[in-house]
């Protein structure tokens, strides 16, 4: 329990859980985020800033707390983003249609009134007359007035079998309405179906009597959780034909007369695959969850079977890269290197040998499912790979490097930062596999969200004292290795080299990979990191790690292939395009020198905070994007979307480094999400950019 003296144990009895009950209850009554502070404009068109859906109660509560999982776990906090998901998307959704439930209960049973006021014959004025005067004294009742002037006439006879149709259609319409909102749990209709395989993820959940998963949840062997799905699948899919066939059949009976016998008939064979989309988007997904033992190794034929069956299950991987609930064994998921329980350091073995098994590359090739890699650290990206996954209609597949901290060797805080280093570092690049997308593998590949997608490593800059304590810096390619040392896992791979040891013979790691193997002996790779003091250190690494390195380089350069983003220099190319620039410099400097717009005058006297003029460059349609740095509030969401659009000066306010320098889809994105309102997304630099339109549109709001 927490305390004045943080926390400590306490014995639980009934009191103490009573208060919990009681403080609970109070956080359960105050109300909702206001939706002034949830900015996401439409979450099946990923418009707005996706993570503040967590701000909405229900959203947050779709995993609740309660388990035994580890301080930090970052299987917890990937489920989370998983579930929340899910629960934002369905939202709206169920809402929608409990609406037309509601109307076409309404519009049914008012089609009924209207029929059975058709059976009485109105035209006897003077019927209707003396049966108003019988009745002056008291209420009267349609049934009084029918019957009274039925008597001694034939009345027009009602349809037994229409009535017995409509009446039951009606109750099967008040019975699904009951189960969105109520349903036998009292819980109302579930946003999904979770398979959980035998892992951590299971173990730390199912502790009885806790559970943090609120729907229904199933929990079986390591590798069945995908065959276990597809059996579910097929029932739960028949549960929710029979629920809509009822709706297609309330809604012939509105629109006018339909022949029920027929429409049974017409419907006996309905199924998932005849949904139609706003059918299939209704229906709660049937998910698969599973860590990389059952997912990658003991289970990869059920999940193999799975993905080419082609129904649309939902596939979760929670990529620790270790055996976590059976003590951290070698895993085919892990690196070269990487020392663990059947992985152990020595004189003749010294952590894994084999490369990574590349599960999205693999789950691509099955050229059926959607395939996405992702995590944490770019939490954009991962949630909008869940959005398109979890709406394709198709298998999905969701492959998350979640970091478990008593394995890698971590702090319990570190999730969200080691993530980023494995992104920076080429360790575990974003990836997406879309058959949707297109024909080929260039038109379906997407290596999105990785950060300096035209180099081999991304570069940052380390800070650093020297003796004398003078402050300076060092601008470093990120690789494999500057990752790897910071983890547990692999610090024996590395030593320390003193000061006094340094020489010409030692060279940078990046460096050493260049040269070939003959010019590599006598050679000492190493990498730079710092000391308690802020001082340099040279770090010798080992010949595991140069070679895991390599690994992960040719990986990355693999995906740059399969993505069309590697082709060779054409010589003529470059040529033209630089006589194309000179020429369009020259144009802009004549008409700077004749004053007219955008001359050094008007450049001069323009204000740093106002809107820029319009550029002359492409298209006189083209106007930048601007930031109004009185109203930056320094949140990193520009910076981290597109580096090279967006950059800090020395205030750390963001400024536009390049209007020009990533696609207009980025620079909406970044005013979506920008907590200070103050990005200006202008219009588009490229016309023919993908989904011009609808960017532009979502533009205007920020303009």
């Amino acid at each position: 329990m927490c305390d004045d003296d943080a926390l400590r144990v306490a014995p639980q009895t009934t009191e103490s859980v009573d208060t919990l009950r009681k403080d609970w209850d109070f956080w359960m009554d105050l109300p909702n985020t206001s939706s002034d502070f949830i900015r996401v404009d439409d979450m099946d068109e990923k418009i707005g800033a996706m993570e503040t859906m967590l701000l909405d109660k229900t959203v947050y509560q779709s995993m609740a707390c309660g388990d035994g999982a580890c301080t930090g776990c970052g299987e917890k906090t990937v489920l989370h983003l998983f579930t929340s998901t899910m629960t934002a998307l369905m939202q709206p959704r169920v809402k929608k249609h409990l609406q037309e439930l509601n109307d076409l209960i309404a519009g049914l049973e008012k089609r009924i009134r209207e029929k059975l006021a058709d059976t009485v014959d109105v035209s006897n004025l003077e019927a209707i007359q003396q049966s108003l005067g019988r009745h002056a004294a008291g209420d009267l009742k349609l049934s009084d007035l029918a019957k009274e002037l039925d008597e001694g006439r034939a009345g027009s006879p009602l349809d037994q079998d229409w009535l017995k149709s409509m009446t039951r259609l009606i109750a099967k319409l008040k019975d699904l309405k009951w189960r969105y909102e109520e349903g036998p749990a009292k819980n109302g209709r579930s946003n999904l179906g979770f398979i959980n395989s035998t892992g951590c993820s299971s173990v730390y959940g199912s502790s009885w009597p806790y559970n943090p998963y609120p729907f229904p949840w199933a929990n079986h062997l390591f590798q069945d959780s995908p065959s276990v799905a597809m059996g579910i699948f097929e029932g739960h899919m028949c549960k929710m034909a029979d629920g809509f066939k009822v709706l297609r059949m309330a809604r012939a009976a509105l629109e006018g007369e339909v022949n029920f016998g027929q429409m049974e008939k017409d419907l006996q064979y309905f199924n998932w695959n005849l949904f139609t989309d706003a059918e299939y988007l209704l229906c709660p997904p049937v998910c698969a969850v599973g860590g990389d033992g059952a997912m990658y190794d003991i289970g990869f034929q059920n999940l193999s079977r799975m993905l080419m069956a082609g129904r649309p299950i939902k596939v979760m991987v929670l990529d620790t890269q270790v055996y976590s609930n059976t003590g951290g064994q070698a895993c085919t998921s892990g690196f070269i290197g990487q020392v663990s329980d059947m992985a152990p350091y020595g004189k003749a073995w010294k952590g894994k040998s084999e490369i990574r098994k590349e599960m999205s590359l693999i789950g691509a090739a099955h050229r059926s499912a959607f395939i996405f890699q992702g995590n944490t650290s770019n939490y954009t990206h991962l949630i909008e790979g869940f959005i398109d996954g979890i709406n394709a209609r198709r298998p999905a597949l969701f492959n998350v490097y979640a970091v478990c901290q008593p394995e890698h060797g971590v702090p319990d805080d570190s999730s969200v930062s080691r993530s980023r280093m494995a992104l920076e570092s080429r360790a575990y690049p974003l990836f997406r596999f879309d058959p949707d997308a297109g024909k080929d593998w260039t038109e379906c590949i997407s290596l999105e969200g990785n950060p300096a997608l035209d180099i081999d490593w991304p570069r940052y800059t380390l800070d650093y004292e020297e003796e004398d304590g003078t402050k300076q810096k060092l601008d470093l390619p990120m690789t494999f290795a500057d990752f790897a040392v910071s983890e547990a896992r692999f610090r024996k791979h590395f030593r320390v080299a003193p000061q006094d040891t340094w020489n010409d013979n030692m060279v940078m790691l990046a460096d050493f990979m260049e040269l070939s193997e003959e010019d590599r002996e006598e050679k000492f790779p190493f990498i730079w990191t710092l000391d308690k003091h802020n001082h340099l250190m040279r770090v010798l690494v080992s010949e595991e790690i140069v070679r895991s390195t390599e690994e992960r380089l040719d990986f990355w350069r693999t995906l740059k292939s399969l993505a069309g983003l590697t082709r060779k220099v054409d010589p003529e190319e470059i040529a033209n395009r630089v006589r194309s620039e000179t020429a369009q410099k020259l144009a802009q400097g004549l008409m700077s020198m004749l004053g007219g717009e955008g001359s050094v005058l008007n450049t001069l006297v323009a204000p740093t905070d106002a809107a820029p003029a319009k550029d002359s460059g492409n298209s006189a349609a083209f106007e930048p994007v601007w930031i109004d740095q009185s109203q930056c509030t320094s949140c990193d969401e520009c910076v981290t979307i597109n580096p090279k659009i967006f950059e800090y000066d020395g205030d750390k306010k963001a400024f536009v480094k390049d209007p020009k320098g990533g696609p207009f889809k980025d620079i909406v994105r970044a005013a979506e999400k920008c907590t200070g309102q103050c990005i200006h997304p202008g219009t588009p630099a490229d016309p023919a950019e993908k989904d011009v339109e609808k960017l532009v549109k979502r533009a205007e709001k920020y303009n």
